[in-house]
């Protein structure tokens, strides 16, 4: 029944996301040196600099000889030098190629759809044996969509482990937040999420919120969000029957990439129960993004994720730590 309904939630939200994507425009996107990527409307390409309309930054001028590669959400007739040519919102040439050469390869179009989607998909595996037998295993995967005024973002985690032939974590979590801009620096926010967590008892955690989220930085290196709302918690313990919580969200995400080859990526929750402060639940996630390859599909990211429950179940630690190191591919 649990899983039942998870998958509707997840089969709800994928509908959501196919009509979120098919009835606006897609940004254009422009990739620099060092990987950042730039989304907004290129409006001209001179000799020596690109001008880019943002909704973050207003006009952008970007050095050509600093480009890597202009991805456009609808084809049109710009002066992009030869060597951008082959970008995926380009038609392909129909001229034809002369039968002692072979043609040039050229990556897959991607479909409407995907144009401008992010997708990490990542794992981390851990394991030990002799004097102590343990085996984690943890599968993540994470999917944003942004634009000039809102972002969506979809992601869904796996953990199962065992310790000494007895398992001690198997938990499945799916969720979404999608962040309009009503203004340059305000915008609201939905979120949802749902959980699973045999090892801990939880039939079903269901946490819905809703609120304002407030930009303090945006550009190509440091991004910096706050948000604050309301939320509204379900559980359905295996053991203990049900319980429901109204209560705040509250919480910051850092996206900084502070050198060339390295990001650091942080989320911050703090949730308090609006009928008893001293009921709350701290989260975050903290680690930084290192790529493995010229092309960045592989990264591997150092990290550690925390949950503080200053009122846990009879027999429950309040802290839950965790380090670790995942391997994460990436397609954009």
């Amino acid at each position: 029944m649990t899983g039942r309904i998870i998958f509707l939630t997840i089969w709800a939200f994928s509908g959501a996301v196919f009509a979120f994507g098919s009835e606006q425009a897609i940004p254009d996107r422009v990739e620099v040196e060092g990987g950042a990527i730039l989304i907004g409307q290129v409006e001209s390409v001179g000799e020596d600099m690109l001008s880019m309309q943002t909704g973050y930054a207003g006009t952008l001028e970007v050095d050509l000889e600093k480009v890597k590669s202009v991805v456009l959400g609808t084809p049109r007739d710009l002066a992009l030098p030869e060597r951008l040519m082959g970008s995926p919102a380009e038609k392909p040439s129909r001229e034809k190629v002369p039968a002692n050469t072979s043609p040039a390869p050229q990556q897959r179009p991607r479909s409407d759809f995907m144009r401008g989607w992010t997708v990490d998909a990542g794992f981390d595996l851990n394991g030990k044996s002799g004097n102590s037998e343990r085996f984690d295993l943890r599968l993540t995967v994470e999917a944003e969509l942004e634009r000039e005024i809102d972002r969506l973002n979809l992601y869904g985690r796996y953990a199962y482990g065992t310790n000494r032939g007895i398992r001690s974590s198997d938990e499945l979590i799916g969720g979404g937040r999608y962040t309009n801009y009503l203004y340059d620096e305000v915008g609201l926010f939905l979120r949802k999420e749902v959980e699973q967590d045999d090892f801990e008892g939880i039939r079903i955690r269901s946490t819905s919120a809703a609120g304002l989220i407030f930009k303090f930085q945006s550009d190509a290196h440091l991004r910096v969000e706050a948000r604050t709302g309301l939320s509204y918690r379900f559980e359905d313990y295996i053991d203990d029957g049900t319980g429901d919580f109204p209560g705040m969200d509250i919480g910051m995400d850092f996206n900084w990439q502070f050198v060339r080859w390295a990001r650091f990526k942080g989320s911050y929750s703090f949730l308090p129960s609006i009928r008893d402060f001293e009921d709350f639940i701290f989260e975050q996630d903290s680690g930084v993004n290192l790529p493995l390859d010229n092309s960045k599909f592989w990264k591997l990211r150092l990290g550690i994720a925390s949950q503080y429950n200053s009122q846990p179940d009879f027999g429950r630690e309040k802290l839950d730590t965790r380090y670790y190191a995942r391997l994460i591919a990436s397609w954009y």
